[in-house]
């Protein structure tokens, strides 16, 4: 699991999608755009969604946990639709 610390707070996810999460920002930084995604983090010890603004000049940070990896509801369906916008802009570039 990673923590994923955006503005004043943490998110935590698991490692494949902060992986996709990360990998996607960079290259949104690097287009100069943003975008607002949707993955699955635990909220309070449960399972909750999260829309988060990522992209350009917006500082997002990762760190491991030492948790075990949780499956998270959603986990599948969020790295997908990552790996799709991240395609889609490599099209667009």
């Amino acid at each position: 699991m990673h923590d994923l610390m955006y503005a004043s707070s943490s998110i935590t996810t698991t490692d494949a999608v902060a992986d996709a999460l990360l990998g996607y920002a960079a290259q949104l930084a690097g287009l100069n755009r943003v975008d607002v995604v949707t993955v699955p983090v635990i909220h309070e010890g449960r399972p909750a969604m999260c829309r988060i603004l990522i992209g350009a000049a917006i500082p997002l940070a990762a760190t491991q946990t030492s948790g075990h990896e949780a499956d998270l509801p959603g986990a599948m369906e969020a790295m997908l639709d990552l790996s799709r916008r991240r395609n889609a802009n490599s099209v667009d570039s």
